[in-house]
């Protein structure tokens, strides 16, 4: 699980991570995966408490929130699904950065370049874009 708090308008988001994937952060400048605290997944005890993260997303910049399920799906080990994630993020044409809908579907399709349905798996496979001005 991943707990987020997010404020728009302050382009402010606090995340604290349950055993989830880091969000990625896609920009002009950078593309880069958020520092998280680990701990433990959400279930695994009595008493759950995670250290949080504030981030503040530049003007432009699209936060990319992912289940491991798209990590799963590559088949690769997952350091190297970690890197294809990010490299797919990092080639996101600029003709396309200000729409999440365009980011994701080229994140996925750069990804999963066969599709969802060519390996036969119970992964889900869910992204989520949130693009702030």
């Amino acid at each position: 699980a991943l707990f987020a708090y997010c404020e728009p308008a302050r382009r402010k988001i606090v995340l604290a991570g349950a055993g989830h994937s880091p969000p990625l952060i896609i920009g002009e400048r950078r593309t880069e995966y958020v520092e998280t605290s680990l701990s433990a997944p959400l279930g695994m005890l009595a008493c759950w408490e995670a250290p949080s993260v504030e981030l503040a997303p530049e003007p432009g910049e699209t936060v990319l929130l992912y289940t491991d399920g798209l990590l799963h799906r590559t088949g690769d080990p997952m350091d190297r699904a970690f890197a294809r994630l990010h490299a797919a993020a990092a080639s996101v044409p600029k003709g396309i950065r200000d729409d999440p809908g365009a980011i994701v579907d080229h994140v996925l399709h750069t990804v999963l370049p066969d599709g969802l349905d060519s390996v036969d798996s119970d992964e889900d496979v869910v992204l989520l874009a949130a693009r702030f001005e």
